[in-house]
């Protein structure tokens, strides 16, 4: 596909139902504990995103750029810009390469 990439599509796909899911579980809190309900609809919600993300990179198996890598493309930098990643990759030295685990 040109623009839209696999990867897209199946977080589109878990998040819906991961939404729907979420959505009656908290309908459920809403008959029997309605002072809670509110919470647990966030609570659900950001586990619905994070669990539709999650899975989308488990099942199209999108390889992410390492920081051993000298030319990365930006498909997988996963969203960040090419200073961010670089920035990252010199924040969080490798075991190998720190001084401090020889």
């Amino acid at each position: 596909m040109s623009e839209i990439d696999w990867f897209e599509i199946w977080v589109v796909i878990f998040f819906t139902v991961a939404f729907v899911l979420a959505y009656r579980i908290g309908l459920l809190f809403d008959a029997r504990c309605p002072a809670v309900s509110a919470a647990v609809f966030v609570l659900l919600g950001v586990g619905a995103l994070i669990l539709s993300w999650t899975a989308a990179i488990q099942v199209s198996g999108k390889e992410l750029a390492g920081c051993d890598e000298p030319n990365v493309t930006t498909a997988r930098l996963n969203g960040s810009s090419r200073s961010e990643f670089r920035e990252r990759c010199m924040a969080t030295p490798s075991g190998s390469n720190d001084l401090a685990w020889r």
